[in-house]
């Protein structure tokens, strides 16, 4: 994202190592190569794209790299059912789960399954805590960026599972959530 600096490294039939800081515009520029559209990109893309952009220049035998330099720091906001509501800043490579931890977690009441990120007023992700427990990831790679929004609310519904599971306990269901939903989870 813009702010953000990236290290490019040649070596092999030419040298050169330069660190550029992506625009306002999401670009960087380097000499003889022209502007290389970064900002939205994941660390993989943006590799994949400037070693593209390099080699079209660069004489065969040339190695290309790029590197995070400096990464831009970000407020988030994170409100509601939280420990620590408020103002938090980070990292641009934290993800909202990091966020929420900063915040010390959420209350008791708080909702796991539906966690909103607001964007520009707009709701742009949600998450469920319990996918992210039972798989490790929450779905599609996103980071935070300036001024994003968490929002916890309260939970749906909590539904109490005893008897013959590997994990009797208390589930938090969606609104939509079934019989064999709460089967699987305990």
């Amino acid at each position: 994202g813009v702010g953000d600096e990236v290290v490019i490294s040649v070596w092999g039939a030419a040298e050169f190592q330069s660190p550029f800081t992506i625009s306002k515009d999401g670009s960087i520029f380097p000499n003889r190569v022209g502007k290389i559209f970064l900002q939205g990109l994941s660390f993989q893309a943006a590799r994949s794209v400037v070693r593209s952009k390099f080699r079209r220049v660069l004489p065969s035998g040339s190695n290309v790299d790029i590197a995070l330099g400096k990464v831009r720091t970000v407020r988030v906001y994170v409100y509601d059912q939280v420990k620590r509501p408020g103002m938090i800043t980070m990292s641009a490579l934290n993800t909202p789960i990091n966020a929420l931890q900063m915040a010390g977690g959420l209350t008791k009441y708080g909702n796991m399954r539906d966690i909103q990120i607001r964007r520009n007023g707009m709701i742009i992700q949600r998450i469920d805590l319990y996918e992210y427990l039972k798989t490790g990831h929450s779905g599609r790679e996103f980071y935070m960026e300036d001024n994003d929004v968490i929002t916890v609310g309260l939970y749906d519904i909590v539904v109490k599972a005893e008897g013959a599971f590997k994990r009797p306990m208390r589930y938090q269901m969606t609104k939509y959530g079934t019989l064999s939903e709460l089967i699987e989870l305990a």
